[in-house]
């Protein structure tokens, strides 16, 4: 993975956060093709669009991804 690919992931990847924190039900959609880039080996939770609908694992996963690309662009 090269850098380039890195920082892209991680901005995806707060951008899924940032979805996931304000309840955004809206981008469902494009969360989910988005998420099929492979971001899934980067966290626990397989599908995002599950955490939508409690408040607890939205908020988990929204941290555990801003976690994740901090860490991806800092690499």
């Amino acid at each position: 993975m090269t850098k380039q690919d890195r920082l892209n992931a991680a901005s995806d990847l707060k951008r899924i956060a940032y979805w996931l924190a304000v309840g955004d039900r809206t981008k469902a959609r494009l969360m989910n093709q988005i998420w099929k880039k492979d971001y899934r080996k980067f966290t626990s939770i397989k599908n995002p669009e599950k955490a939508l609908n409690n408040k607890v694992k939205r908020l988990s996963l929204a941290e555990e991804l801003l976690f994740t690309s901090l860490k991806l662009q800092y690499q």
